[in-house]
């Protein structure tokens, strides 16, 4: 299991539509930010591909 030390980490940030912290999910409008590791960019990869599942809208 990754933890926030190891390099292939991703930093997620639950957002309000002003940019806010938000306080609660699922979110009324709003977005996720996501900061890809650069752990994630070795090698210079031609792409990369985000799979997300959305546990609260199915």
């Amino acid at each position: 299991m990754l933890g926030p030390t190891d390099p292939l980490w991703v930093k997620v940030r639950v957002l309000t539509d002003d940019g806010s912290p938000a306080t609660q999910v699922p979110l009324q409008g709003g977005y996720f930010e996501l900061t890809l590791p650069s752990a994630l960019f070795l090698g210079n990869p031609k792409s990369l591909t985000l799979q997300w599942i959305d546990f609260y809208r199915g």
